[in-house]
């Protein structure tokens, strides 16, 4: 089941950085922000879209629907997921530190 207030979250921070896009200084900027702004415009889009279809196709969720759509969705595993993204981060910038500092002597 699509989920429609995602959807709506995605379309407002899409909005946002394309905002956010007219204001940067370079150009490269500009685009890297215009570019994600326009995927979190699209995707958030197509989620309100599917959301919509599913409605009139199947009605409104239940109660049950509801309560697995929050334990789906539940912000629990977010500590989990930021500490894996901070340690990936991490791991790739001593990579690169150690490639960039092994090969700057030569």
């Amino acid at each position: 089941m699509p989920d429609e207030w995602l959807g709506k979250f995605c379309i407002f921070a899409g909005c946002a950085m394309v905002t956010l896009a007219f204001f940067l200084p370079h150009f490269g900027e500009r685009c890297s922000a215009a570019s994600g702004g326009f995927i979190g415009l699209s995707w958030g889009l197509k989620q309100v879209a599917a959301a919509k279809k599913w409605r009139q196709k199947y009605g409104a969720p239940t109660v049950v629907e509801q309560m697995e759509i929050k334990k789906n969705h539940s912000i629990s595993n977010l500590p989990l997921l930021l500490m894996l993204l901070v340690f990936g981060i991490g791991i790739v910038g001593l990579v690169l530190g150690f490639i960039f500092i092994t090969f700057s002597h030569y």
